[in-house]
């Protein structure tokens, strides 16, 4: 999803919801599988703070 889409679709939705981060990574559709440790780490700092 782009960031455009982002702003115009997810962002008014989150929003909603609350507790929402967005972080942006270059690279493919697996990025969990071609970035593993640096999604692992964003994953970990959000519910970090989230349960401080």
């Amino acid at each position: 999803m782009s960031k455009e889409a982002n702003e115009k679709e997810l962002v008014p939705y989150l929003e909603k919801m609350g507790n929402y981060e967005i972080s942006y990574l270059p690279g493919s559709h697996f990025i969990y599988k071609t970035e593993a440790e640096k999604c692992k780490e964003i994953i970990k700092d959000f519910l970090n703070r989230i349960y401080e």
